[in-house]
């Protein structure tokens, strides 16, 4: 049935148009590539992730602006066309989206980057399903107010025609430029996303290291570059698994006496061996105390964090992942009421 004062494009009176339509299903296949653990171990996700990340925020956005599908107007009619109400066409518009996407993400992840929350893929997911939220009903309503003869047209013959006539005779110079682009940026987008998506080592698993601040909370600034032999002190280490499946964590904790090139080690102290399961998109908050066994200055307060357990003599070249922090150690007479960790001189 057809709709009085708006119509359609294809001659059914839908309430979503069909492309935004599509949309919505790819928002919700990436959803479920996000958080549910049997789709997040496949290459599913890497994929998915990709095309919703770089190209549906910004394919919305456009929408939102330019409702209307360019129309084909005789070539002696170029010169009264109206580029502003004619609207766009399908290469504009994929061109368009791509640019507008990452401009869009790099401002919800900055937004993200000074909040709690950080970029993380579900954070990053949510910021722009609220986005969405906002964008994607303005554009389902800009759609409905314009002719059924402008309305972007959804139908699937109709839109590879327009994309093969828009690839083999472009109407003017500008089509050919869009089209050059559009095949670039596909191209170095699919490279990017099987190069991405193929790499072993992917940043899967966040380490980092706190230090207690003034008010005793565990901050990521502040940290101590003086500790004292025999005392306790403070760390927090934080562990957050990505990986997409449940790992076994080992964390050690090793206080190493440098050369002059900082990178031979003469001694070395394990203070501490840790050991934690973390589940997918799950946090390991590991509070602990050390008490460092030896004294000097510039010492290399290290921490190695492995998958599986640790080796019995370990070393930064094995690790997964590896955070230090330079730090003197002076000497107190009483440190011989501390509790040394064992001593592995090397």
């Amino acid at each position: 049935m057809s709709r009085a004062t708006g119509g359609t494009t294809t001659g059914t009176d839908t309430p979503i148009p069909l492309d935004l339509l599509l949309i919505v299903g790819l928002h919700a296949l990436t959803g479920l590539a996000v958080f549910l653990p049997a789709l997040a171990q496949t290459e599913l996700r890497p994929v998915l992730g990709f095309v919703f990340v770089v190209f549906v925020p910004g394919y919305v956005f456009v929408a939102s602006l330019f409702p209307s599908h360019r129309s084909r107007p005789a070539r002696a009619d170029q010169s009264t066309r109206d580029p502003q109400s004619d609207g766009l066409g399908w290469i504009a518009r994929f061109v368009f989206s791509f640019g507008a996407s990452l401009a869009i993400v790099t401002l919800l992840g900055v937004t993200l980057g000074a909040t709690p929350l950080q970029i993380r893929p579900a954070s990053l997911f949510l910021s722009v399903t609220a986005f969405l939220a906002v964008v994607l009903p303005v554009a389902v309503y800009r759609r409905w107010q314009v002719p059924p003869a402008r309305r972007v047209d959804v139908s699937l013959s109709r839109t590879l025609q327009r994309w093969f006539d828009g690839l083999v005779a472009p109407e003017d110079t500008g089509d050919t430029v869009l089209t050059l682009v559009l095949v670039v940026v596909v191209v170095f987008s699919s490279g990017v996303v099987v190069t991405g998506g193929t790499a072993e080592d992917s940043e899967l698993t966040e380490f980092g290291l706190l230090a207690p601040g003034d008010d005793g909370e565990f901050v990521a600034t502040d940290y101590p570059s003086t500790l004292e032999g025999g005392e306790p002190a403070r760390f927090s280490a934080r562990i957050t698994n990505l990986e997409g499946e449940r790992v076994n964590y080992t964390v050690v904790v090793l206080l190493q006496q440098v050369g002059d090139d900082n990178s031979s080690v003469s001694a070395m102290s394990e203070l501490g061996r840790f050991r934690e399961t973390v589940g997918h998109n799950e946090t390991w908050r590991l509070d602990h105390s050390l008490v460092p066994n030896r004294t000097g200055e510039d010492l290399r307060l290290r921490y190695l964090l492995y998958r599986g357990p640790a080796p019995q003599r370990p070393s930064a070249d094995g690790a997964y992942r590896d955070l230090h922090l330079w730090v003197t150690v002076t000497d107190r007479a009483d440190n011989a009421t501390g509790t040394p960790a064992p001593s592995t001189d090397s």
